[in-house]
């Protein structure tokens, strides 16, 4: 059993070691918006909050925590936080951060958006969630525009989708 454990240990940590795969998508998403000139000064949100943590060793591109609305890279999980958001929430969000900051506003999703998909709560931890509903994607989908998808990673399941909003 231990033998068959270290193999299974090595086949992931091996790749991270020489650099073959990524552990994190962070560096990745710093290379996307360090090249695109129009995003340099633009604010980063995400949902789940905890995308946006890692960023700052990467960009200097301020960050904003949806579910406790405000700036900040650090998040607590408290119940001072919003435990139920609706996708309606972070677009709502995204537009008060761009009216605040007069800057463009990029948005993570770990959830992979369908509008045809029925509405329904995604649990993402701790004890947040997120609510989606076809015409919330619909109307999300329509007012941003994805540029990038992350898939997961060797050792995580860091994946999420990059949209800025329009």
């Amino acid at each position: 059993l231990l033998v068959l454990q270290f193999v299974v240990g090595l086949h992931k940590v091996l790749p991270i070691a020489f650099r073959s795969e990524p552990e994190s998508r962070s560096r990745e998403l710093a290379r996307l918006i360090e090249q695109a000139p129009e995003l340099r000064n633009a604010t980063i949100l995400g949902d789940p909050d905890y995308l946006v943590e890692s960023l700052p060793y990467y960009l200097p591109n301020r960050t904003y925590l949806v579910r406790e609305q405000k700036f900040g890279n650090v998040v607590r999980f408290t119940r001072d936080a919003r435990l139920r958001i609706y996708l309606q929430d972070i677009l709502d969000e995204a537009r008060r951060v761009r009216s605040m900051t007069k800057q463009p506003v990029v948005i993570l999703l770990h959830e992979r958006l369908d509008p045809s998909a029925p509405v329904r709560a995604v649990n993402e931890g701790y004890n947040w969630q997120l609510w989606t509903s076809p015409g919330q994607v619909r109307t999300f989908l329509s007012e941003t525009r994805r540029i990038a998808r992350f898939e997961p990673v060797c050792c995580n399941d860091e994946s999420y989708d990059v949209y800025v909003l329009d």
